[in-house]
């Protein structure tokens, strides 16, 4: 009987930490720079938090969708805002045009998707991404998500605003 309590006591650490070894936030709060801007939801494990990106681009008006590789022209980075330090983009990956997959591995050149490629589709496309970074330390707890340095305000840039990091203490 103590052995089995002993053991339950050992195991206990274990087990909980296991659990905690990946979490996804999906309703994370932020600051939309565009309505058709959109972060579904962020999941943080060991060494990366992926962001996970959307954005509703209207037919009539959009030219379409541009995803940067992390050495590319504008890569998307972390500007914190509780310290200020930049976190790099490590890749861009699984992205989607209405569901359908285009571009499965992380891209390493700049990849452009027109929005409308049957010209005349009424509506509008939805682009979806996964976008990883290097896991966060746990002082980081507010971040911009910035498309490209120095565009912080240009409104064809993907941009999100103080996005509120959870860390492993969160529950």
């Amino acid at each position: 009987m103590i052995r089995s309590i002993f053991l339950l006591f050992i195991c206990i650490p274990f087990v909980a930490s296991a659990q905690r070894s990946e979490f996804t936030d999906h309703k994370p709060a932020y600051r939309k720079w565009l309505d058709s801007y959109i972060i579904d939801k962020i999941t943080y494990t060991i060494d990366r938090t992926i962001i996970y990106f959307r954005f509703v681009a209207d037919n009539a008006t959009s030219g379409g969708a541009i995803f940067y590789p992390a050495d590319g022209e504008s890569p998307w980075f972390l500007k914190g805002k509780t310290y200020p330090e930049n976190y790099p983009l490590i890749c861009i990956q699984n992205i989607r045009r209405d569901g359908k997959m285009m571009n499965q591995k992380p891209i390493k050149e700049t990849v452009w998707i027109d929005p409308n490629p049957s010209k005349g589709k009424e509506g509008y496309t939805v682009f979806t991404c996964e976008v990883h970074f290097k896991r966060l330390p746990n002082t980081q707890k507010v971040v911009d998500l910035i498309e490209g340095k120095g565009m912080e305000f240009n409104r064809r840039h993907f941009n999100c605003f103080n996005i509120q990091l959870k860390t492993w203490d969160d529950d």
